[in-house]
């Protein structure tokens, strides 16, 4: 168990300078380029281009280093896809196909998770394939599909471990919804080109070796170059204003995909809790308290207090941990007479609370 913790604790530290060193990356991505922007002067076609393209430009003058960038990315990405597409095969042969075919061979669930490998393989092909089509950037997509599941996940946990009332139908019912929805609006904005604003950028600051050119061209005096460069600054310039200040939408589809897990959540907790009730509410005086865990739950509060967030599920009885392993020890070296272990006991103690109460 602590172990455990340590590694939960460590992957919360770690994603935290993960996602930090991402925002840093996009704050000088957006200081490095906010004269001019290669998305509005057509030197790239996607936001998502930007990375690599600061890379290129920043280490241009050194061999090499362009091309480590690419391959590690490359190969960070390439590397937590393919641990991905074997995870989820797994979980679809253990979940879904050997309590179908219980009597498979070995090398048969082998050949089975080869193929469903290969099938969420063509899948996420496709789709990436896909998303390139699309207005939106890869984060947007990857934030309004992981809001519009992970929302629901958790406010399921939620439910059964800290609100005793809620059944395996308001659950479903919950999840099943707030999915949909978020989903739904999710996908709706990703194809919606107005509902999306970002930081105010320029391109004026971008060289013109094409207008330059002409103008030595066309003219020799300074007089008539200084106008074609002048005028080609100011259209320029408004191009880049238009672009900057687009047409604002107040509905739904204006709402950033960083709230999508919010929301999601957010709707699943009350309406998990009024299905239960409509469905048939479980009784919390006959529930398990081993799988309750109580919003306060300190013993330097009054016990009102702590009864009241119970919501009435009885306490637990616990023993302590060296007593339970040095009774369990004595029984296995007995002379052979079974008796109630300390776990068995506190189990029959939780029931009779239970009955009393």
């Amino acid at each position: 168990m602590n172990g455990a913790r340590i590694a939960a604790g460590l992957s919360v530290v770690l994603t935290c300078v993960l996602f930090f060193t991402s925002s840093l990356n996009g704050l000088v991505m957006y200081a490095y380029f906010e004269g001019c922007d290669p998305v509005k002067s057509g030197e790239i076609s996607k936001a998502d281009q930007l990375m690599p393209y600061l890379a290129l430009n920043v280490f241009q003058s050194m061999p090499g280093m362009a091309g480590l960038f690419v391959s590690a990315a490359f190969s960070a990405t390439l590397s937590t896809v393919s641990s991905g597409i074997n995870a989820c095969g797994a979980l679809v042969l253990e979940d879904f196909i050997s309590p179908c075919f219980p009597n498979m061979g070995e090398i048969k669930r082998l050949t089975a998770s080869k193929i469903i490998v290969v099938i969420y393989g063509i899948v996420v092909m496709t789709l990436s394939l896909c998303i390139q089509h699309l207005d939106a950037t890869v984060i947007q997509v990857s934030f309004t599909i992981f809001g519009s599941v992970s929302g629901p996940l958790l406010g399921i946990y939620t439910l059964g471990l800290f609100l005793p009332w809620c059944n395996a139908i308001g659950a479903f019912v919950a999840q099943l919804i707030a999915t949909i929805l978020i989903g739904s609006m999710g996908m709706a904005s990703l194809v919606s080109k107005n509902s999306r604003s970002f930081l105010p950028t320029t391109a004026d600051n971008c060289p013109v070796p094409t207008t330059v050119a002409m103008g030595s061209w066309l003219a020799s005096d300074n007089s008539t170059y200084q106008s074609i460069v002048e005028t080609t600054s100011f259209v320029s310039t408004m191009v880049n204003f238009e672009q900057s200040n687009p047409e604002k939408s107040y509905g739904f589809l204006s709402t950033s995909h960083l709230y999508y897990s919010l929301l999601s959540f957010s709707i699943t907790i009350p309406l998990g809790l009024a299905v239960s009730f409509i469905t048939g509410a479980n009784n919390p005086k006959k529930s398990d308290p081993r799988l309750f865990v109580p919003f306060v739950d300190n013993k330097l509060l009054p016990k009102s207090v702590v009864s009241f967030f119970r919501f009435g599920v009885p306490p637990l009885i616990e023993l302590d941990s060296k007593e339970i392993n040095d009774s369990e020890m004595q029984q296995l070296n007995g002379n052979g007479a079974v008796k109630d272990s300390p776990r068995s006991q506190s189990k029959s103690q939780n029931q009779d609370v239970q009955q009393t109460i």
